[in-house]
């Protein structure tokens, strides 16, 4: 039973240490150990053994500690001294070093104090033990507080590490950590005193800021009626209605007085000359109290185009016009959008009908035109424009209409080629030119056979390459400027089809041939190609191929790029090669090699615009709307003075949208950006902040530095400020080296380790590790229990 109890005893207080450790500073992680002293008699009368046994070891992790084999001096006689390795001896109050040193006379520099020969006393203890002090400057003038140098050269009036900063309301730290001098209130506060409104002043005292127009003695703050409003009009001379319309007075007190259908005006004193109001003039034509309601219904500063407008009057500054005044992004002003069926502009021409859409995309990806001229021009089809869109049908094969002399469309609607890069117009479409020349295979004589077209040419005419000299279709050679390249060496006949004089086709046991002189022979495996030309599939740059394949899309090679997307890509001049949005925005892929791929390319780019009202649907101006990505803004926009912003040009992908304004609580909304759309995005926000008094945003547990002065949230100081940024309530934070705080507002607290030892006399018998958090950071905890 005595074994359980002492077990019991040193589990406790090991876990009681070890969490005090966890508490005021991450917890080192060590292993208890310890050993059993003997019993034996040892000087003085002592009980810490006489030598004879050894020494217990095992002291020197985080819990662990030993008995010393030789008595240590009186001062320490009261404690546990360890061996050679330990490094803290505990006695009563106080703690001292253990060394193996001879005894010696003085503690100064470093001497050993103590006629027993492990005993080293620290500092703290010299001059109780040798009569000395170890700081030379002792007595002197230290802190900012008055103190003096005690003999450890501590100052005996420590100075507060935030002495003489400011404080609460307009207050200073004083030598005891404490904040005086502090006001009634916070600057920025109001409060109603009685019937008085007060506003607190920079210098932290209330002052009257109130407005009692008249003179009653109670502030319309604090809730005077309407006649507070109506100078010369009391509650107690109010009327019910405005009876006298000449007098300049508001009787009523319902905020209009006198006049006559102007703005302000009162209804009682109003004389009707329209039912309804059907002319946006200024003035209260139907008298129902408001001026020129339904001239602008969308806010957008135009009249709606069916009601008269006479003169500037206010509700549309801009002018008439509006043919939709139900919807702010359609008036005079505004572009037209060629494919919304909507007349954007109010010209009474919608989409392709507007000519400022011509060679733009319309409804149906349509192009629109006005003529044939605007449309996409095609060498081998026929292009109209009907309905204000463009239409094509295709030229027959061999149609020569649009095409160079010489050249022929090498399928329906397909493209001007010659016979020399074209199977089906060499064969199909060009005549034989060099005919009359006899075909033999009786050497010498390999003469001209005609017209041919093959894939094992040997073209030493200098022509293009055909297409069959790749697996894909368009695969002429050509150079990075995508000029035709010829093979080497040229002939004077030019390309090789046997459409021209002096080119002859010679089929023969090698393969297909083309020469210049009927007499010449030449071998199909001749033929070479410049540096810097290819095809669509392959391109050769300093003697060596690339190819383009759907791996390599967007890689550049010699002046070249492998545009286009899986399936369908081939290598263009730089200079040529389209934007990447006229590829694909959504296949992963870098299509036209600037090393921007979908969304990143600004290719893709997008755009966000909207309004941003209050829940009266009034525009709410210098309102922030930002578009994030994992809480970093990616690009923010400031409303106008009618709460309109835009956002653009911004990457396609998804974003959280939010409006803000110091006035106001937040709004947020999760977007989703097309490639090159046009996304409109409306804002209603409600009074409030966004700022409460714990720091934190309405609707988050993040403390943010911004909203320091803000909704009574205080920082101890910028430091304090800066170390809480993105923490949250409550949560520790570290100040500096020395110091520690409890976020948002607390002062900083000294960091203070405290090292937990403990004696297992047989062993240790478990210990467990753990990384847990506390006060917002990862600390790690040993337990260990003895056995």
């Amino acid at each position: 039973m005595r074994e359980i109890k002492i077990l019991a005893f040193f589990l406790i207080l090991a876990l009681a240490i070890s969490y005090i450790n966890f508490v005021l500073a991450d917890a080192g992680g060590g292993d208890a150990g310890g050993g059993a002293a003997d019993s034996s008699g040892g000087p003085s009368g002592t009980t810490q053994g006489d030598g004879a046994s050894g020494d217990a070891g095992g002291a020197g992790g985080d819990f662990g500690f030993g008995t010393d084999s030789v008595a240590p001096a009186s001062n320490c006689g009261n404690g546990i001294c360890g061996d050679l390795f330990s490094s803290v001896c505990i006695a009563l109050g106080y703690e001292e070093v253990c060394w193996y040193a001879e005894g010696g006379t003085s503690c100064s520099s470093g001497l050993v104090c103590n006629n027993y020969n492990r005993t080293y006393e620290n500092c703290a203890n010299c001059q109780q033990d040798c009569g000395a002090c170890c700081d030379s400057n002792t007595g002197q003038s230290c802190g900012s507080c008055g103190g003096t140098v005690n003999c450890d050269g501590s100052c005996s009036i420590p100075t507060p590490v935030d002495y003489g900063q400011s404080c609460g309301n307009c207050g200073t730290v004083n030598c005891a950590g404490s904040c005086i001098s502090q006001g009634p209130c916070s600057s920025g506060q109001t409060q109603c005193a009685g019937s008085k409104y007060q506003s607190c002043s920079s210098g932290c005292q209330w002052e009257n800021s109130g407005t009692d127009a008249d003179g009653d003695g109670v502030d319309s703050q604090c809730g005077d009626s309407l006649c507070e409003n109506s100078p010369g009009v009391s509650d107690s001379t109010k009327t019910a209605a405005e009876t006298a319309c000449t007098d300049s007075l508001d009787n009523d007190c319902d905020g209009r007085k006198d006049a006559n259908q102007g703005a302000n005006s009162d209804p009682d004193c109003c004389s009707f000359t329209q039912s309804a109001e059907t002319t946006c003039d200024g003035t209260d034509n139907d008298c129902d109290g408001v001026i020129d309601e339904g001239c602008d219904d969308d806010n957008d500063n135009y009249c709606d185009s069916g009601m008269a407008t006479q003169g500037s009057p206010p509700a549309c500054t801009a002018g008439g016009g509006d043919c939709n005044d139900n919807n702010v992004n359609v008036n005079p002003s505004k572009a037209e959008i060629c494919n919304n069926g909507i007349d954007d502009n109010c010209n009474a021409k919608t989409d392709c009908q507007d000519t400022v859409c011509t060679g733009q995309t319309g409804p149906n990806g349509v192009l629109c035109c006005q003529s044939a001229a605007n449309c996409v021009q095609d060498d081998c089809k026929i292009e109209s424009c009907a309905n204000n869109a463009c239409q094509y049908s295709n030229r027959n094969a061999c149609d020569s209409t649009e095409c160079a002399a010489g050249s022929y469309c090498d399928a329906a609607g397909g493209n001007c080629a010659s016979a020399d890069n074209s199977n089906y117009v060499c064969l199909n479409c060009a005549s034989d030119a060099t005919s009359g020349y006899s075909w033999t295979w009786n050497p010498p004589n390999h003469q001209d056979a005609g017209k041919g077209y093959g894939g094992n040419f040997f073209n030493s005419d200098g022509s293009a390459c055909p297409p069959s000299s790749c697996s894909k279709p368009n695969c002429a050679c050509y150079d990075a400027n995508n000029n035709p390249i010829n093979h080497k060496s040229q002939l004077a006949t030019g390309q090789c089809c046997g459409d021209d004089a002096n080119e002859f086709y010679k089929p023969d046991y090698y393969g297909a041939e083309c020469t210049n002189n009927v007499d010449d022979c030449v071998w199909s495996t001749g033929d070479t190609q410049a540096s810097n030309t290819g095809n669509a599939q392959w391109w050769c740059h300093m003697h060596e191929w690339g190819e383009c394949k759907d791996s390599t899309i967007g890689a550049k090679f010699g002046g070249v790029t492998c545009t286009g997307t899986a399936g369908d890509n081939a290598w263009t001049p730089n200079a040529q090669a389209k934007p990447e949005n006229q590829y694909s925005c959504t296949d992963g892929l870098d299509n036209d090699g600037d090393g921007l791929a979908d969304c990143q390319d600004s290719d893709c780019d997008s755009s966000v615009t909207g309004t941003v009202k209050n829940q009266n649907n009034q525009p709410v101006a210098l309102a922030d709307v930002s578009a994030t990505k994992d809480s970093a803004a990616i690009k923010s926009a400031t409303t106008d003075t009618q709460g309109r912003y835009a956002i653009s040009p911004i990457n396609c992908g998804a974003y959280s949208l939010v409006a803000s304004h110091a006035d106001y609580t937040p709004q947020a909304k999760s977007i989703e950006l097309q490639p090159n759309q046009q996304l409109i995005a409306n804002f209603s926000l409600v009074l409030g902040t966004s700022c409460e008094a714990d720091c934190t945003f309405a609707g988050d547990s993040i403390v943010h530095a911004a909203c320091d002065g803000q909704n009574g949230c205080s920082f101890y100081d910028s430091t304090a400020k800066a170390a809480c940024d993105n923490s949250q309530p409550g949560w520790a934070r570290d100040y500096n080296s020395t110091h520690y705080i409890i976020c948002p507002s607390g002062a900083p607290q000294l960091k203070i380790e405290i090292g937990a030892s403990i004696s297992c006399e047989s062993g240790t018998l478990v210990k467990v590790t753990r990384i847990v958090v506390y006060n917002g950071k990862p600390v790690k905890l040993v337990v260990a229990a003895c056995g």
